[in-house]
């Protein structure tokens, strides 16, 4: 997890300086996709747990109707997981968008999985060691006990740091999968036709909606957000400090709530074709596309819709934006997050000045 950084930009720098679409740097590309053959590709990988279960919904619950799939644990060392290294699903996931078939499947348990169904399996993983907490937050570091019998694979889940800071990395790889899993079309339309749609659209925006909704009743406080010190203890619900990390990280405004916002932003609104974001989410336009006309998926035609005036999932303005069934998914109440989050620290800067200049 450490190294994250090299390893997104072996990708994202590739992807970014493109001249034309597919057009990259062929030895930043080679060098990632040989990273992915030697660490998640591998039939032993030790950078991979792999766990047959059931698909589980948003609230916790497992349905008996729904496909089965690997869930995979991003770890490192044979079985520690980090809460870092949800990062992963959503680099991975944004190579197969950005190149698919480039590396056409997988060793890992024989069966010749592509990078996109790896990618879903480890944003699962990463999923349960959320929804498994009494908070519905993810811990910073776990380990995973996988054990394999002749029949079915299980796990347990063994917490080793049960602190949560306010980390955006599970958020991001959200973000990525839904957006790189909606097949949105270049010709200014496509965005609302259900056909486009991936069917798990909608359960990233649930899981997406439930983290937002665990973080605002356990994490935030009269002036800000704090971290947790247990994600098992349910002990800092209202005014209490108990419980409580006496730390709002920058990257939580900067990366967690603006990918949080992006997810229930309209769909055309910064789009994956037009830019890559960097490892602290700051959005740089693919080179290839600074020349071309209309704007095309751009923050322009992004901002049009946010306004009620373009032609994007919107409705009535950015207060909404269309889930995978059409219904509206709230976007509103993070907007009103970030707003007063800014409100703040511009009220206790001038107050601190003010103090000051009385001295």
């Amino acid at each position: 997890a450490g190294s994250d950084s090299y390893y997104e930009y072996l990708l994202k720098t590739a992807v970014t300086t493109q001249s034309e679409p597919n057009d990259v740097d062929l030895a930043m590309h080679t060098t990632f996709q040989n990273v992915l053959r030697e660490t998640m590709m591998a039939k032993k990988s030790k950078h991979l747990a792999v766990v047959e279960k059931a698909k589980r919904d948003a609230g916790g619950t497992t349905a008996k109707t729904t496909r089965r799939r690997n869930t995979i644990y991003p770890i490192q060392d044979g079985s520690t997981f980090e809460h870092l290294l949800c990062f992963v699903p959503g680099m991975v996931a944004l190579h197969e968008h950005v190149f698919p078939d480039s590396v056409v499947s997988s060793n890992i348990q024989g069966d010749g999985e592509s990078l996109n169904a790896i990618a879903r399996g480890m944003l699962e993983g990463c999923w349960v060691t959320y929804n498994t907490t009494k908070t519905g937050l993810g811990p910073e570091g776990a380990r995973i006990l996988a054990t394999t019998t002749s029949s079915r694979s299980s796990s347990a889940l063994k917490v080793t740091n049960s602190g949560y800071y306010l980390r955006p990395e599970f958020i991001e790889s959200i973000f990525v999968l839904y957006r790189s899993n909606t097949n949105m079309k270049h010709d200014g339309g496509g965005f609302d036709d259900p056909s486009n749609l991936d069917p798990d659209s909608e359960y990233y925006t649930k899981i997406a909606w439930n983290v937002f909704q665990n973080i605002e009743k356990y994490c935030k406080t009269n002036v800000g957000y704090s971290g947790l010190k247990d994600v098992n203890s349910q002990q800092s619900l209202g005014s209490t400090h108990l419980n409580r990390v006496d730390s709002m990280p920058s990257f939580f405004i900067a990366e967690t709530l603006k990918y949080l916002l992006l997810i229930f932003a309209p769909k055309e609104h910064m789009t994956l074709h037009d830019f890559v974001f960097t490892t602290e989410a700051h959005p740089l336009r693919q080179v290839y596309t600074l020349g071309r006309g209309g704007n095309v998926g751009g923050v322009e035609g992004g901002a049009r819709s946010c306004a009620g005036t373009g032609t994007g999932t919107g409705v009535g303005g950015i207060a909404g934006s269309r889930g995978s069934n059409g219904s509206q998914q709230p976007i509103a109440p993070v907007l009103v997050v970030v707003g007063n989050m800014i409100i703040a620290f511009m009220f206790l800067f001038t107050m601190r000045r003010l103090r000051l200049s009385r001295r």
